[in-house]
């Protein structure tokens, strides 16, 4: 294991390393991880960690021989075209969760969570406190990176504490990665952001760090609101709130709300949904980041038995206001332990309702990822209506990157006991997996997957009931020899079949093979064939002018996918498929630009497009949907951001501009507009639906640190 240094002295960060505290530092090595794995990188590489009483640094020195790479734009932009820099801090070393800090040569700031060792999607949604100052001269860029205690979880054990720390930088000219300690390229981009990959690393601390953060937040707008051809609904909105977070010790944490913020300043992208299942999307409430993975509770696909978002806002998206809660996370002796519990008030015809959800995990084996763990979540209503889930899972993992998944879960929410006297699995979810989850070599994923018909997590996410699904994986991948244009050749097989489980009868199936192909300039591509069957019980439709009709189908297509090097000031990706869809045969395609002009300016944008005719029903069904973004930052502590869309489907035009002034770190103000206009006949527009929308608004936070 190695030890930190520890200084007393001032470090002042203007990312030129010229304190004599400098001298004291554990100095990393760096190897290269790609393209070619083993070689020492060429030019002048410098990287040193050093510890105080209350923070961690980490500095680094770095020549560059093909021009800077300075493209990187506001907070939380991880953007590849730009050159890197990134640390990984394991604090519990528990080889699963991690918090990372990534800059650039222009000083910007990425953070950001992971969980479930990089396997579920990164959290761009934590935040947290920490400073960077970086340096430019001719060939080279230097950083210093100061991360308070105060901003980490981690397990002290008398005047010890030990981490999981590993770093990485990133050449966007030749889309070089190399890294701190030795990381195989084995997982693809994701092998940088394992905590299973990092080297434990210890330092002294005399007394955990237990800071309160009270961070309230006041806002106001004006909006307009026109629904059909009524007249305009005019809102003056004036409010206010606020977050308190609370380290009691250096692994437990306690978040409490009053009138929880609903991110007023974010938008979501529209999205073209042909499928009639519904679309998981992100959380993005500061107050439920916190160890936001710990909660997580997969059970199959999108699939979850707590999801926060039912939290608070109504199934079609409506906010409904909550008057507060509070959650607790941590973990002591090996136990993780995740408590919350939200009020909300009555609106839109729904009573009060109290939100709870309670997990606790037990990591089985320091150097694996096995635990088991149990999970509960309850909806109870204030007149006496509930819904309350419960279960179990285990993870098992095994040499050779082999990991045994198995969850179960239960619902209650029926009080006359209807559900049940039609069997106890009608109300239960059951998951069995495998999976070698490597990317070189043999790897594979088999799962079966059953749901009851009357299985309803009150507070999750499910798409589809009453089935039993097989899948999953099976591919084979190669890593090219050093000589060699390629960098990674991947044959993979997909699968799945769902039976109905009432009637037995298989209700949807899929098989298909691809091909997908990496170079070390960082160009790709991906192309392949799939085949399907829908057998759909009621039809659903698509657009006013088509819709699919309940009945048998079996349809496929054939796809390519490029992608250029994301280390280019222009880069992209496209998609294109032909076959058919259900009874209808056609053509789909996206193309996703993306220009930085210079390390202020960048232009992006998305063009969707469906065409699909069904010639025996005489019915067309066509779409197109483009977006547009905007990112402008003059200053370091400023950005602007503008995002225009359309969709040609729902004639809807959408706009959403934001400021947002980081005045110091923790002190924040958002002015934020949005307008949108739905130009569809009226009698084709629902009741409720709008046809103009005007709003802006203005927010500030701030940040009280005791």
């Amino acid at each position: 294991m190695t030890v930190i240094p520890r200084t007393e002295s001032r470090i002042i960060l203007d990312g030129q390393l010229k304190d004599p505290a400098w001298e004291q530092g554990r100095i990393l090595p760096l190897t290269m991880s790609q393209p070619v794995y083993g070689r020492i990188p060429g030019g002048e590489s410098q990287l040193t960690v050093l510890s105080s009483e209350k923070a961690l640094y980490i500095a680094g020195h770095f020549s560059v021989s093909e021009g800077l790479g300075s493209r990187q734009l506001s907070r939380d932009d991880l953007d590849y075209s730009s050159d890197l820099f990134a640390v990984l801090i394991d604090g519990y070393n528990d080889e699963e969760n991690a918090y990372v800090f990534i800059t650039s040569p222009s000083g910007n700031k990425t953070d950001l969570a992971i969980s479930d060792d990089a396997e579920s999607p990164k959290n761009f949604n934590w935040d947290a406190f920490w400073s960077v100052g970086v340096h430019h001269e001719d060939g080279s860029w230097s950083f210093e990176i100061r991360i308070p205690f105060s901003s980490l979880q981690y397990q002290q054990e008398q005047d010890s504490v030990t981490i999981g720390l590993s770093a990485w930088k990133y050449t966007a000219a030749n889309n070089q990665f190399d890294t701190y300690p030795r990381i195989k390229n084995d997982y693809g981009i994701n092998s940088y952001f394992k905590p299973s990959r990092a080297a434990d690393f210890s330092f002294f601390q005399e007394k955990a760090s237990t800071p309160l953060f009270i961070s309230p937040y006041l806002l106001g707008g004006y909006g307009r609101k026109t629904v059909g051809d009524g007249p305009p609904i005019r809102r003056v909105l004036l409010d206010a709130g606020g977050d308190v977070k609370y380290r009691w010790s250096s692994n437990f944490t306690l978040d409490a709300t009053v009138n929880t913020d609903f991110a007023q300043v974010e938008g979501d992208d529209h999205q073209v949904n042909l499928s009639r299942f519904a679309i998981y999307r992100d959380e993005k409430r500061a107050f439920f980041q916190e160890r936001a993975g710990l909660f997580s509770f997969n059970t199959g696909g999108p699939t979850r038995l707590f999801y926060s978002r039912r939290i608070g806002l109504t199934n079609d998206g409506r906010q409904v206001p909550l008057y507060g809660g509070f959650r607790l996370t941590g973990r002591s002796n090996g136990w993780d332990v995740g408590l919350l519990t939200m009020q909300s008030a009555p609106k839109y015809g729904l009573e009060s309702e109290n939100f709870g959800v309670l997990r606790i995990r037990k990591k089985l084996d320091e150097s694996t990822s096995s635990y088991v763990g149990m999970i509960s979540t309850s909806r109870i209503a204030r007149d006496g209506t509930y819904n309350i889930a419960y279960g179990a899972d285990a993870v098992w993992e095994v040499p050779r990157d082999i990991f045994f998944t198995g969850r179960y879960a239960h619902t209650l929410s029926d009080p006359s006991g209807k559900s049940y006297a039609r069997g106890w699995l009608n109300n239960t979810n059951l998951l069995l997996s495998v999976q070698r989850r490597s990317r070189v070599g043999f790897f594979y994923t088999f799962s079966v997957n059953r749901v009851g018909r009357d299985y309803s997590p009150g507070l999750g996410f499910l798409d589809r009931w009453d089935f039993t699904r097989y899948g999953d994986r099976m591919a084979y991948g190669w890593v090219a020899p050093e000589s060699s244009v390629f960098q990674k050749i991947q044959l993979i097989a997909d699968a799945f079949v769902y039976t109905k489980n009432t009637g037995n009868e298989i209700e949807s199936s899929s098989i298909g093979l691809k091909n997908y192909i990496s170079f070390k300039s960082g160009f790709s591509l991906q192309f392949g064939l799939k085949r399907q069957t829908e057998k759909l019980y009621e039809g659903y439709p698509l657009s006013p002018a088509a819709d699919i009709p309940a009945g048998g189908y079996r349809f496929g297509e054939l796809f390519l996918t490029l992608s250029s090097g994301q280390g280019r000031a222009f880069r992209f990706n496209t998609t294109t498929s032909v076959g058919s869809y259900f009874d209808g045969r056609g053509i789909a395609g996206s193309f996703s630009p993306e220009w930085t002009i210079n390390s202020n300016i960048e232009l992006s944008g998305e063009l969707e497009y469906y065409n699909i005719r069904f010639q025996k029903r005489s019915q067309h069904y066509k779409s197109l949907l483009i977006r547009g973004r905007l990112d402008f930052k003059p200053v370091s502590r400023m950005a602007v951001s503008g995002l225009a869309q359309y969709s040609k489907l729902t004639r809807i035009f959408s706009s959403f501009a934001r400021l947002r002034f980081n005045i110091v770190d923790g002190a924040d103000l958002f002015l934020v507009y949005k307008h949108g206009r739905n130009s569809s006949p009226l009698e084709r527009i629902r009741n409720g639906d709008f046809t103009g929308i005007h709003s802006v608004r203005a927010k500030f936070s701030y940040t009280f640190r005791y």
